[in-house]
C-alpha cells in the first residue's frame, strides 16, 4: 500500500509517459512523500522488532540528520522569488518557464538588463 502511495501519484507528474509542462516541485510530491514515510516506518518497525534495535535507532538518527540538513539548505532557496527560481535553474537549465520566472523576479527588483537576458534565454 505504501509503495502505491509512493509511485502512483508521482507517475502523472513524472514526464515519463507524456510531457506535463511544469516543474515537478514539492506541491506535487506530498502524497508520494507520504508513501515514502510509510515505507520507512515499515522498515524501521521490521528492524526494531528483530534483534537490530540499535541499528534501527542509528538509522533513524542518520535519516533525521540528513533530512534536517537538506531541509535547512532548501529553506535558504526560499529567501525570495529570485533565489527559488535560480535554485530551480541549477537543477534544470533547459526549462523556459524558469528563465521567464527569473526574468520577472529581476524585473521586480528593477534589474531590467539582467531580466532581459533571462527573457531572451526563455524564448530560445
Amino acid at each position: 500500500q505504501s509503495l502505491a502511495f509512493l509511485i502512483l501519484p508521482f507517475l502523472p507528474a513524472s514526464n515519463l509517459f507524456f510531457p506535463v509542462g511544469f516543474v515537478v516541485a514539492e506541491r506535487i510530491l506530498y502524497i508520494p512523500s507520504m508513501g515514502l514515510c510509510m515505507l520507512v516506518a515499515y522498515g524501521w518497525t521490521q528492524l526494531a522488532h528483530k534483534r537490530c534495535k540499535k541499528m534501527a535507532w542509528l538509522l533513524l538518527g542518520v535519516l533525521l540528520l540528513v533530512h534536517g540538513c537538506k531541509t535547512y539548505s532548501r529553506n535558504l532557496d526560499w529567501e525570495n522569488e529570485y533565489t527559488i527560481f535560480m535554485a530551480g535553474l541549477k537543477v534544470n537549465q533547459r526549462n523556459a518557464k524558469l528563465f521567464n520566472n527569473v526574468g520577472h523576479a529581476l524585473e521586480g527588483q528593477g534589474r531590467f538588463d539582467e531580466a532581459l537576458d533571462y527573457f531572451q534565454k526563455a524564448v530560445q
